[in-house]
């Protein structure tokens, strides 16, 4: 009869050890991992929400708060087309942020590659919509159905929102956070963590309204190119993961003695 710490040692769905039997958790749940891709997935929302500012009359691809004011004050003003179309914007974000709840909550380590894999997807499709001659409307539907997917890709890291939106929730934790640290309290730089989310959504903004005055709807291929290398990077972590995990104990040991 096999020993029960050999069989689970051996089995591939058993967490990896270390040398001195420690758990290593897979890489993708690694904080620093999950910020650096929260915040990169962040620059991309605020990239696509300049777009949308600023070829959509003022609407936007990600940030639904400034579409729902701008629906009801449109609707006050008795402008129907304008109230119609921010409608729609909030309805496309809904639904993406519906299927991507669905692929995001998949049991396993493959929702985070597919979820992100289909919001690269989605972000393609608008950039061949834009390169085919489609109107700015037409070719920034699934870029909204896109951030509604992305929204909802990471779960939050220590209260910080990974790669959503929640500008205004972000900064008051950071004013929470701050305030706490002055208190003296345990976790005084938690703060950075929501001020580098906010950081990356005004660099994102910058760079894509800068791209796009100079080269219009193109403006879609850096971020959809960014989250298509993040959805491959997380894609190739998990296989590596799963590979591992596969291997006897002596042969991961001979891996990691090469590397």
């Amino acid at each position: 009869m096999l020993d029960s710490r050999v069989s689970h040692r051996h089995s591939p769905t058993a967490p990896q050890q270390d040398r001195r039997g420690e758990q290593r958790r897979p890489l993708l749940e690694h904080a620093r991992v999950r910020l650096c891709l929260g915040v990169l997935l962040t620059v991309a929302a605020g990239w696509l929400d300049a777009v949308g500012y600023l070829r959509l009359q003022e609407f936007y691809l990600s940030f639904m708060t400034g579409n729902s004011i701008k629906l009801g004050v449109a609707a006050a003003a008795g402008n129907w087309l304008p109230a119609a179309a921010g409608a729609l914007v909030v309805a496309l974000f809904l639904l993406g942020a519906l299927t991507g709840t669905l692929l995001a909550e998949m049991p396993g380590a493959w929702s985070l590659p597919a979820t992100l894999a289909l919001a690269a997807g989605l972000l393609g499709t608008a950039l061949g919509l834009s390169l085919a001659g489609w109107g700015p409307f037409h070719a920034l539907v699934p870029v909204v159905l896109a951030m509604g997917v992305q929204n909802v890709a990471l779960p939050p890291l220590g209260g910080v929102r990974l790669g959503a939106t929640f500008i205004t929730g972000t900064l008051v934790s950071v004013g929470q956070e701050m305030g706490r640290a002055l208190l003296g309290k345990p976790g005084r730089r938690a703060w950075g963590r929501h001020a580098l989310v906010w950081a990356g959504l005004v660099a994102g903004a910058t760079a894509g309204a800068a791209w796009t005055e100079r080269a219009s709807l193109d403006a879609l291929l850096p971020p959809a190119a960014l989250v298509a290398i993040l959805a491959a990077a997380c894609t190739v972590a998990v296989a590596i993961e799963r590979r591992r995990r596969r291997l006897p104990f002596a042969a991961r040991e001979a891996v990691g003695d090469a590397t």
